[in-house]
């Protein structure tokens, strides 16, 4: 991991990551938006969701389709 949480943010109860593949289009909720700091010290906000059932929340994947917020 080439950055470090700085301060996370719980995010709204209704945001969800959308993602599809070739068979299926899959829905994560949002667990909360982090302020990162990389180590050349440029810091920025990302979202990070629950991508596999196993409970390890992570950076929000390449794969995104779009952020559901309703």
């Amino acid at each position: 991991m080439d950055y470090k949480i700085v301060q996370i943010i719980p995010a709204p109860n209704n945001m969800c990551a959308i993602y599809k593949d070739e068979t299926e289009i899959i829905k994560n909720k949002i667990v909360c938006l982090s302020l990162i700091q990389y180590k050349d010290g440029e810091t920025e906000v990302i979202l990070m969701d629950m991508t596999d059932g196993d409970g390890e929340i992570s950076k929000i994947g390449p794969d995104l389709k779009f952020i559901e917020y309703s």
